[in-house]
């Protein structure tokens, strides 16, 4: 397994450096195990996740990543072997990126499986009301919203307190069923702590070859597991930091 303070260096110059395929294929056999994106503890492989975001953009192909890095050199600059001695902080980045994503989900699966339960013992999470507004009709109602928008407080005063404590009641059986699992802060802590490795994971730039082919691959496998991922924010930053630190490793050209 890749450790996050490993040492990545480059060949002096007066060896051969390997392929940017065989380096790739290097650091695919490493990272397969450690940076692979798994689903947390009893969550479903095909469980998607809610976004509100943008249609997702798809994951990056493999073969693409190698057809996009074969024109780096075989030999690469001296003042980027000079720092490659140094450890690439995208692998400590994409340990906590793991790790806190795996403890979000973990969480998530707690408060699912809580509201799950509750459906089956109280009852799910919305009651059924008449609609007086579209007559024949059935509304939904989770809030005093839902009530009011079905049933306008001012044309039905009584019918729609009679439905608003039916909601509130509902609600009140569902939180002492569930109890924390059921608030927003049974979940807060970890998915801050997840968006927040996200947002490092995406601006982090790799110092070393070996590290851009891993921030790579391991941004593949997130685009498979959720194709969406990227879309949280505008995908600008994580290509162009990618692109930044490809120049780099070439000697800044275009």
């Amino acid at each position: 397994m890749i450790e996050a303070d490993r040492v990545h260096s480059t060949p002096p110059l007066s060896t051969s450096v390997p392929s940017p395929t065989a380096l790739w294929l290097a650091a695919r056999a490493e990272s397969v195990d450690s940076f692979s994106h798994q689903p947390a503890t009893g969550q479903p492989a095909s469980t998607e996740r809610t976004s509100e975001s943008r249609k997702p953009l798809g994951g990056l192909s493999r073969r693409g990543m190698i057809a996009a890095l074969a024109v780096l050199p075989a030999g690469l600059p001296a003042a980027v072997q000079a720092t490659a001695a140094e450890p690439d902080p995208i692998f400590a980045v994409i340990a906590a990126h793991r790790a806190a994503d795996a403890a979000m989900w973990a969480k998530l699966a707690i408060s699912e499986r809580m509201s799950n339960l509750a459906d089956e013992k109280i009852g799910p999470s919305h009651i059924d009301i008449p609609s007086m507004v579209e007559p024949g009709a059935t509304v939904q109602a989770g809030c005093w919203w839902d009530v009011e928008r079905a049933i306008p407080r001012a044309q039905y005063p009584e019918l729609n307190a009679h439905y608003d404590a039916l909601v509130d009641e509902r609600r009140a059986a569902r939180k002492a069923f569930i109890g924390e699992p059921g608030t927003d802060e049974f979940t807060n802590e970890e998915c801050e702590a997840a968006i927040d490795a996200r947002e490092e994971f995406i601006q982090v730039e790799p110092t070393t070859l070996a590290g851009l082919l891993a921030k790579l691959i391991y941004a593949n496998d997130l685009f498979e597991q959720e194709p969406d991922w990227l879309d949280w924010e505008h995908p600008q930053p994580f290509f162009a930091g990618v692109a930044q630190a490809a120049k780099k490793l070439i000697g800044g050209a275009a």
